[in-house]
């Protein structure tokens, strides 16, 4: 049977091709990159804007028992203050792969805007919604919660089948030695670069100024760094 390669993250996990590249330089995309480098592998990628940690463990455990020890998974960790809010029975977003239904039935709360959501619907404003889990955002970001998902990830990681790499762009308060941070991939890779970085340094003329995401070049060099730490 062949191998699949699986990813589940946030935004990070998506392609940012909106984005306007330096001249000459390629729009890459570090899990299409991926994918061709394992000769175009069978891929579930699932990601989305600011998505939670619970809900990518969440979609981890579902994915557990059809990650087989041929197969190859990837998760990306965001930093851990993120809340969720459900969606509305007829929004829920599926992804069909094989003989696999990945249901995701919560969005992140900062990007809930315009959702249509279970109990609230569309009568709320954004706003609303921030300022309610302010005080559940805080106790995610404690450290009594960032042990405890740390800890939880640990466990999914023996228990799952196959090569693993999971990684955080965020600089963690709390390190594991199953998770790579932005910290350890920077010293590793030897630069990291976003958007925003290639906007000042073209003084405005190619990449985004708010846009926080890796440059193209970056993406580049993480897809070369992700595959050899699966296939060593």
């Amino acid at each position: 049977m062949k191998n699949n390669l699986f990813v589940i993250g946030d935004s990070f996990c998506r392609d940012t091709f909106y984005v306007k590249s330096r001249i000459n330089e390629i729009k890459s995309f570090w899990v299409e990159d991926l994918k061709k480098r394992f000769n175009n592998i069978d891929t579930l990628c699932d990601g989305a804007p600011s998505r939670d940690l619970q809900t990518i463990i969440d979609t981890w455990i579902k994915l557990i028992k059809h990650i087989g020890k041929d197969d190859y998974l990837v998760i990306c960790v965001p930093y851990f203050r993120r809340s969720r809010l459900p969606f509305s029975k007829n929004n829920y977003h599926h992804i069909e792969f094989k003989n696999i239904n990945i249901v995701n039935r919560f969005v992140g709360t900062h990007s809930s805007k315009g959702a249509e959501l279970e109990f609230w619907g569309k009568n709320y404003k954004y706003e609303y919604f921030l300022n309610q889990l302010s005080v559940q955002e805080i106790i995610n970001s404690s450290y009594a919660s960032q042990i405890n998902y740390i800890e939880i990830i640990e466990s999914l990681y023996h228990l799952t089948n196959g090569k693993k790499y999971v990684f955080s762009w965020d600089e963690m308060d709390i390190k594991s030695d199953f998770i790579e941070d932005k910290n350890i991939i920077t010293k590793n890779i030897g630069f990291w670069e976003t958007h925003r970085d290639v906007f000042y340094e073209t003084d405005g003329e190619f990449g985004l100024e708010n846009d926080v995401h890796w440059s193209f070049r970056m993406n580049e060099f993480f897809s070369d760094y992700v595959f050899e730490k699966l296939t060593k």
